[in-house]
């Protein structure tokens, strides 16, 4: 019986260290879109600049800026949240190897 449930919190901890292992992977790539983000706002200033001194040029601006700040909010949000999954993961490891 004593064997079996050190087996079956075995298995537990190989769950959550896959799972933690994934976590930290999706991290990785999120700090990747960081650098993708910065290429676009590159594009987009260029695209601001070559449409100074037209029409459109205040229009393009502030579509520009609108969608970069939302790119920004939504990588700030999925940095945050992955970020507290490692946190909470690495958490229940910590528990499980006090026990």
């Amino acid at each position: 019986m004593q064997n079996e449930r050190l087996s079956g919190e075995s298995e537990s901890a190989e769950a959550l260290q896959k799972r933690l292992d994934k976590m930290m992977a999706l991290g990785e790539r999120t700090r990747q879109q960081r650098v993708a983000i910065g290429a676009v706002e590159e594009v987009a200033d260029r695209l601001v600049k070559t449409v100074a001194q037209t029409d459109a040029h205040e229009r393009i601006a502030l579509e520009q800026s609108q969608m970069l700040a939302e790119m920004k909010r939504r990588q700030k949000r999925l940095d945050d949240r992955v970020q507290r999954n490692v946190e909470e993961l690495q958490k229940e490891m910590q528990k499980m190897d006090q026990m």
